[in-house]
């Protein structure tokens, strides 16, 4: 990073290897507002490494981290603070370099040519982040290795080379993030009745996936007459992502309530039965990772 200035004190600022790490959480209406056009098209998004977890009601619990745990994360992060770089002949603090073992570089050839196969197929703001998730997932192996290392993981091969376990362990992430990047950049352009449609299947998981328009008044005051609450429910019916269900009558007579029931797993990561029928939805989790033999679970 170069700041040249006629004026200023000292008038030039040199950073030969300038770099920042920002962590955080946002609402996704900010980010929306906040990341637009201008800085997926500078670059800025395929630089974030975003996430979307699924909203969890908070419960009590009593559980406390362990001490030995802290203990044990407080060593490895002192370990990890001793690490040196290398100094050059011209006395300059330079990177140590690092390389792979046999199996691991194999294992990035492979990693190499099929997330080179998939960018090529991509454009727009996915061929953008495609292009950094390359390097990311080097990154990563570069960082489990060394907690590996500090943590004196009996399993790790060299100190010298980042080994295939923690090669396959960046892959996996960077892949992991590839794909919260397709729903993530799919919500952030949703129009608003996606975004309703999306916000209801979201809601429904929470409650069990079954859904009553009663039940759905009481889950939310968007719905304040069981009129609008059936017609939501109706309209996730038509667009593919459930169905009705009239349960069996009781032995006291009458005729019980009909149930939404959500189609298998149907949430934003699913594609909907019938998407042909869907106007303006952004099915953010019908956008899948891409199929691949070494596909794992974080």
């Amino acid at each position: 990073m170069v700041v040249d200035r006629k004026t200023g004190n000292p008038p030039m600022i040199f950073v030969p290897r300038a770099a920042m790490s920002v962590t955080g959480g946002i609402q996704p209406d900010i980010l929306r507002r906040c990341l637009g056009q201008q800085y997926r098209e500078n670059g800025l998004a395929a630089r974030l490494l975003l996430t979307y977890p699924p909203r969890q009601p908070k419960q009590w619990t009593e559980a406390d981290i362990d001490p030995k745990a802290e203990t044990a994360i407080a060593e490895l992060l002192d370990q990890l603070y001793e690490l040196q770089p290398a100094v050059g002949a011209d006395d300059e603090l330079r990177p140590v370099v690092i390389g792979l073992t046999p199996d691991a570089k194999l294992a990035w050839i492979k990693f190499y040519n099929a997330h080179a196969q998939e960018h090529a197929e991509l454009s727009g703001d996915l061929s953008a982040t495609w292009s950094k998730r390359e390097g990311y997932a080097a990154r990563f192996a570069l960082v489990i290795h060394f907690a590996r290392w500090a943590a004196n993981d009996p399993a790790l091969e060299t100190t010298d080379a980042v080994d295939v376990a923690s090669i396959n362990a960046g892959i996996q992430l960077s892949r992991w993030f590839g794909h919260e990047a397709r729903r993530i950049y799919a919500i952030l352009d949703e129009g608003d009745e996606s975004r309703e449609r999306r916000q209801l299947v979201e809601l429904i998981q929470r409650k069990g996936e079954t859904m009553t328009p009663r039940k759905l008044m009481r889950s939310s005051r968007h719905w304040a007459m069981a009129t609008e609450a059936e017609a939501a429910l109706e309209d996730l019916a038509k667009a593919g992502y459930g169905r009705w269900v009239i349960p069996p009558t009781s032995t006291k007579g009458g005729r019980p309530p009909r149930i939404f029931v959500l189609n298998g797993i149907a949430d934003v990561d699913t594609t909907p039965a019938n998407p042909s029928k869907i106007d303006s939805c952004v099915n953010v989790d019908g956008v899948s990772a891409p199929a691949d033999d070494d596909w794992g679970e974080l």
